[in-house]
């Protein structure tokens, strides 16, 4: 697939602010085996929490539908606590998560315009210099995603219970292709 049919997907992704209502959808989602495989409780009962308490502060935390042709295919989250126990961050830095649950998505390259649209809105906020994700190690579908979205590899590290990939996205560098 051409960079011109990504760019066709990303104009047509919206991110829309996850409300009570998408609960379901939510909890449909995250038992898909697809899903399971990658996807931990314990962020389950963060998402939930969030959408329960109807968090729209990007520079916190949030939780995101993510629409394309406005069908609802997936969710994305971003969220910023320093020391979670699954992630750790510094000042500047905000951490994401993204999955597609709707299955006749996989293997579009879907993902890479989820994680795009998740960028560009990230980094409309000044503070915000850097943006991580850390897949399993070996999620590769995960890894292959952010790698081509511009994403560096920052090592393996490991963290309770599972070792990741962190990797990251400077600011500058992701302006400086999008520009």
């Amino acid at each position: 697939m051409s960079n011109s049919w990504i760019k066709k997907v990303y104009e047509k992704i919206v991110l829309i602010p996850a409300t009570p209502d998408e609960k379901d959808l939510l909890k449909k989602w995250f038992s898909l085996p697809h899903i399971r495989r990658w996807w931990h409780d314990g962020w389950s009962e963060k998402v939930y929490d969030g959408v329960s308490n109807n968090y729209q502060n990007l520079e916190i935390d949030q939780t995101f539908i993510v629409s394309l042709d406005g069908e609802y295919i997936g969710m994305a989250q971003v969220y910023s606590e320093l020391e979670n126990g699954t992630t750790y961050l510094n000042a500047g830095e905000q951490g994401i998560r993204f999955m597609i649950g709707e299955t006749r998505y996989l293997n579009k390259k879907i993902g890479r315009s989820i994680v795009k649209a998740l960028a560009v809105k990230i980094f409309e906020s000044a503070s915000i210099e850097r943006i991580i994700c850390e897949p399993e190690v070996d999620n590769w579908a995960a890894i292959i995603t952010l790698k081509r979205s511009g994403f560096r590899d920052q090592g393996k590290v490991k963290r309770p219970g599972r070792n990741v990939m962190r990797l990251s996205l400077v600011r500058h560098l992701f302006l400086s292709k999008t520009n």
